[in-house]
């Protein structure tokens, strides 16, 4: 959901006031829609749009949360700008998406948003994982976005915020649909210790999805999606990519030797 012409407007319109918000989110809930994402800042991609300015007011997010969580639904804000990050969490949004702190064109981290982020247990979504064989010499973009994760990750932790990794998987080129295995790795480059960098993409991504009990861990009665690799990733990152067996609700979908649960 974005605002008229607002970020991402081609992939289906936009809506502005808190009515038409509301009616808008009753709508996709009839579609069988499980999560509303709003565009509550602007982004790069779109033409004209700006990274560092909120699209709608705190209002409007508020009355998409509110109607969201009565339907049962979950709840994601795309937002850079600093006041786009506070509003969303204030309004009670599950997720935060990219949390960059855009301000002009540089990332600046805000105390007082991120204790409102911890305050309100709204979990931030950092985009990371790009794919460039040299990091040090990184396109432009993907560059960008290393830099960003290393700047917002650190104050995030030291504040105790509820953390998870996303790719924005194929927004562009250093970002094909395998790339988060990267992010995983970035985190521990940058001091995240190898066992909570998985929990980010696992147990901790599940429940800010609103899957968790079925989705991200491995316990009786959950769904049985398993990854199975040659050797232990919280030793060796590299371990991500030695893929054995995938496996989807018990069954084998990849892997020669794998065979059912």
């Amino acid at each position: 959901m974005t605002t008229p012409r607002g970020h991402c407007h081609f992939l289906g319109g936009g809506t502005a006031g808190a009515h038409a918000l509301r009616r808008a989110v009753r709508e996709r809930f009839d579609r069988g829609c499980h999560t509303v994402k709003v565009m509550a800042s602007g982004g790069s991609v779109t033409p004209g749009s700006d990274p560092s300015l909120r699209q709608f007011t705190a209002d409007e997010l508020r009355a998409v949360a509110e109607q969201a969580h009565a339907l049962g639904m979950n709840t994601a804000a795309h937002a850079h700008a600093p006041a786009a990050i506070l509003d969303a969490a204030r309004a009670g949004f599950a997720t935060v998406e990219h949390v960059s702190f855009m301000t002009g064109d540089r990332f600046r981290p805000r105390a007082a948003v991120i204790d409102a982020l911890v305050s309100a247990g709204t979990f931030a979504s950092l985009t990371a994982g790009d794919v460039c064989a040299d990091r040090a010499a990184a396109p432009p973009l993907a560059a960008k976005m290393l830099q960003c994760l290393a700047t917002v990750l650190p104050p995030l932790r030291a504040a105790g915020a509820r953390i998870v990794l996303g790719s924005d998987a194929g927004i562009g080129p250093t970002k094909p649909h395998d790339a988060l295995v990267e992010g995983v790795r970035d985190a521990v480059r940058l001091g995240v210790d190898g066992a909570a960098a998985l929990r980010m993409v696992t147990g901790e991504a599940a429940e800010a999805c609103g899957v968790q009990g079925r989705k991200g861990r491995l316990a009786p009665g959950a769904d049985a999606d398993l990854l199975v690799l040659g050797a232990d990733p919280v030793l060796d990152m590299a371990a991500l990519t030695e893929v054995r067996g995938v496996y989807r609700l018990g069954h084998p979908v990849h892997g020669h030797d794998a065979a059912p649960l």
